[in-house]
């Protein structure tokens, strides 16, 4: 019940393909999903990009509003929406006019703030190089510190917190090794 995450990682370990995957599935569950890659961002503040991208014709508090009233009088079986902005691989967001990640790492920061006004229908989920982490925060300040408190952080590697997502069984690593061989032949054992 946080309104934010951030997924940090090495190149080529898969965040954006996890992310991807995760958006598909919550659409799929009856979400809704705005996924930006933030190399194609031109700008920092993230709340006009999200009201250009769904034209809306009022500002996002009020479509905000209205997403919290409507889950809220839900009745039944019926399940709550949620409204989730996927920002991936910030690292690459270079922007025009002197944009920098650090102001839209400050917008976002914003934007959290005022999701954790609507929990837990509205959340924002943010994909960086965690290489890049030391140059965004030198003093590990920011959303760092904003979130660090809400998660269960598993055992530490540099000083850096990660969640501990537990290992595979015997059984697991070697039902997903199976799936990967019999799709991909020439896959190396």
């Amino acid at each position: 019940n946080i309104p934010g995450c951030i997924i940090a990682g090495n190149p080529g370990t898969g965040k954006t393909s996890l992310i991807t995957n995760w958006c598909i599935q919550r659409g799929t569950k009856g979400d809704h999903v705005l996924l930006f890659e933030a190399s194609s961002l031109r700008e920092s503040d993230i709340t006009a990009i999200i009201e250009k991208e769904l034209n809306l014709a009022s500002p996002l508090k009020d479509c905000l509003d209205a997403v919290q009233k409507q889950n809220i009088e839900l009745s039944g079986d019926r399940k709550p929406k949620r409204f989730i902005i996927v920002i991936d691989a910030l690292n690459e967001f270079t922007g025009t006019n002197n944009e920098s990640r650090s102001r839209l790492w400050r917008e976002i920061n914003s934007l959290i703030s005022i999701l954790n006004l609507y929990n837990p229908y509205l959340k924002c989920l943010v994909t960086t190089r965690s290489d890049l982490w030391a140059v965004d925060f030198p003093g590990k300040t920011s959303a760092y510190d904003m979130l660090k408190e809400k998660y269960f952080w598993g055992e530490t590697k540099k000083g850096f917190p990660r969640v501990l997502l537990g290992d595979l069984s015997l059984a697991e690593a070697g039902e997903i090794f199976d799936k990967a061989r019999n799709s991909v032949p020439s896959m190396a054992v």
